[in-house]
């Protein structure tokens, strides 16, 4: 997710952050940053299909990110299972993940 994109969603703009993610090239951090936004907005089915588009295509599954999606939306099941996958990411992308707390159904990410 870019920066930009970051602070909107963290403030609650998920209209402005999900502008931002359309801009974005077709791939894995595009479908994550949809994923992620449509949770946020409520919009379950939206992102329940980015989620399987995430899973399923081979250009677009990157374990780590598929995790974190998992555990944003309060699936730590899932998000283990995923990170059991091997893991072909950078350290710097492993930097990232601080960044995003797990969400519950009290406290959902864009709440911390």
């Amino acid at each position: 997710m870019s920066t930009a994109k970051n602070i909107c969603f963290f403030r609650g703009q998920f209209n402005k952050a999900l502008d931002l993610t359309e801009s974005f090239p077709d791939g894995a951090n595009k479908t994550f940053g949809q994923t992620v936004i449509y949770h946020a907005m409520g919009r379950q089915g939206e992102s329940d299909a980015a989620m399987m588009q995430l899973t399923n295509d081979p250009g677009r599954q990157v374990p780590y990110l598929i995790a974190l999606v998992h555990a944003m939306r309060g699936e730590p099941d899932q998000a283990f299972e995923w990170l059991d996958t091997p893991l072909p990411f950078s350290f710097r992308q492993l930097q990232t993940l601080p960044y995003f707390p797990p969400s519950t159904s009290h406290h959902p990410p864009w709440s911390y």
